[in-house]
């Protein structure tokens, strides 16, 4: 998912999770993020949904850590 915009990612549409805030590498916090907003590697996603969604996104992101992406 790395540089992918939430709107590319399916985060929403596939897995019905909201992100509501994602805090760069650097540190700064973007809240709300509009769907254009890219995810980089080394940020963290600060998110809502239901259990089986966030564990689902849980899951992309951890093999993305391992090779390619977030």
């Amino acid at each position: 998912m790395n540089n992918l915009t939430l709107v590319e990612s399916g985060i929403r549409q596939e897995m019905d999770i909201i992100i509501i805030g994602i805090e760069k590498k650097d540190g700064t916090m973007v809240f709300n993020p509009s769907s254009q907003t890219k995810i980089v590697a080394g940020g963290i996603l600060v998110a809502m949904g239901r259990d089986g969604g966030l564990e689902r996104l849980r899951a992309v992101l951890l093999q993305g850590k391992s090779g390619t992406g977030v």
